[in-house]
Parts: C-alpha cells; sequence; structure tokens
C-alpha cells in the first residue's frame, strides 16, 4: 500500500508527495527529525513497530521513498521472508548517499533474497528519477520512463492502481503545459464508497495514517508531515522540519 507523486519545475527543484497507508494495528509512527550521523544530514520519520522509515529526504536535495510491491502470482514465502528484515532500513541506508548512482549501486550490492517486494523511488534535484523494484527475485531498475503516480494496494492490486492512475492522468489533463500538477487534490482524494481505491483510503483493515510533503527549492530541503486521525476526524497539524540545502548541489537557470 501507499501512494507517490511528485512534480519538478523548471529550474530542477521539485516536490514529492506520499501518502503512508497501514494496517489499523500497526503502531503510530515517530514524528521526523534531522539525523545527522557526522556525513549526510537528512529527515525522515521514523516507523515504530520495525525502526525504519519510508520516506527521506537529505541536504543534497535526494529523496527516497518506499512503496510494498505486490506482483502478480504472489511471492513463495521461505523461513526467511516469513520473518523478513524490514524494508525500511533500505531507505534509511540510501538517506546518506548524495545522488541516485550511488543509491543504485547500494541496493545492487545488497542480498535482497530475505526482502519483501518493493518499489523504491528516488528524485533528486535537476529532475532526475529512478525506481527499482524488486520482485522477490529480481531487481528491475527503471530511469526516464518512471511516471507519476507510484501507488501499490494489497487489496485488488491491477485495479486500485490502474484506477489511481487513471484520476491523476485526468488532473494532468487539466494543467497547462509545464504547470504544477495539483497533487494536494490527488492524494486528498477520499471517497468512503470507494474503499481502496480512494488515494487517501479508509477500509476496514488498513487506512492512510499520515500525508508527506517534501519540497527541494534552490535554497532549503523542507519535509512537511501529518498524521491522520480517522476516529476523530481530523489532521494533525504535524511536523515541518528543514535543512539548507549543501552548496554543491546546482539547480538549472530559472
Amino acid at each position: 500500500m501507499c501512494t507517490a507523486s511528485w512534480w519538478f519545475a523548471h529550474d530542477g527543484s521539485y516536490e514529492l508527495f506520499f501518502n503512508r497507508d497501514e494496517q489499523k494495528s500497526r503502531l503510530e509512527a515517530e514524528s521526523p527529525r534531522i539525523f545527522d550521523l557526522g556525513a549526510v544530514r537528512y529527515i525522515a520519520p521514523i516507523d515504530t513497530n520495525r525502526g525504519g522509515t519510508w520516506i527521506a529526504v537529505n541536504e543534497f536535495g535526494l529523496s527516497v521513498c518506499l512503496v510494498n510491491h505486490y506482483p502478480a502470482g504472489g511471492v513463495e514465502l521461505t523461513p526467511a521472508t516469513r520473518r523478513p528484515p524490514s524494508r525500511g532500513q533500505l531507505i534509511l541506508d540510501c538517506a546518506v548517499e548524495t545522488n541516485l548512482g550511488d543509491v543504485l549501486r547500494r541496493i545492487q550490492k545488497m542480498d535482497l533474497s530475505n526482502f519483501p517486494p518493493f518499489h523504491l523511488l528516488g528524485l533528486a534535484c535537476g529532475g532526475e528519477v529512478i525506481r527499482l523494484t524488486w520482485d522477490g527475485r529480481v531487481l528491475q531498475t527503471a530511469g526516464e520512463d518512471v511516471d507519476a503516480p507510484l501507488t501499490s494496494s494489497s487489496f485488488e492490486t491491477e485495479a486500485v492502481v490502474s484506477s489511481r492512475a487513471r484520476y491523476f492522468a485526468t488532473l494532468l489533463a487539466s494543467v497547462v503545459p509545464g504547470g504544477r500538477p495539483p497533487l494536494e487534490i490527488f492524494h486528498d482524494l477520499h471517497n468512503p464508497s470507494l474503499g481502496a481505491y480512494s488515494v487517501l483510503m479508509n477500509r476496514s483493515d488498513a487506512c492512510t495514517v499520515s500525508q508527506t510533503r517534501i519540497r527541494v527549492t534552490r535554497v532549503s530541503v523542507e519535509l512537511d508531515y501529518r498524521p491522520i486521525d480517522w476516529v476523530r476526524g481530523w489532521r494533525a497539524l504535524g511536523k515541518k522540519l528543514k535543512l539548507p540545502l549543501s552548496q554543491t548541489v546546482h539547480l538549472l537557470s530559472a
């Protein structure tokens, strides 16, 4: 589950929106904080259950996020994949890289055999995008042909993904060429009768638990995190954190 969408401006700055969907039995995540490990500073919330994260952005304007993957036919469970390592650790590992090439090389060097399937999305200043897909057997890489949105669902996977993609395409059709797509509208799509088909979804066993917005500009990187409380029917004020953009990052001329 989960949905990500993004947009690059003419100068190479960008925005990334992410709806995190989880089981209702899962503990509430820890609010984002700035991690400073001496090499690269980054911002990330933390999954309370497993200790990893699903999204992060660092001072070099590099963002990484992870969406669970549900390949057709499923995945054969082994003793290791019945108690797998956290996919969220992959995002923490990649958050210290300064470019997408190093993200790719880091993942390619890892033994992924014990990890359940996933899509890992990486964005960098200047319009760079990469998507790594692990189906439980093979790691596939996509670059120039990666289009928003990236989404998944454990319920009626193909139909839900297609439905959300059609809605996103409808929104794009209303935008002037080169204009900013209304990402907020897409991630706020909620219709109780649609259940899992909504981008902002709430079904009996799972729901969208938070929304994250990342903005990378000429001067800074910013992560805005907002938990969602379906019982009370409100979206918390959340937490916004900012880091200065490293001087080694050069965006395109306006």
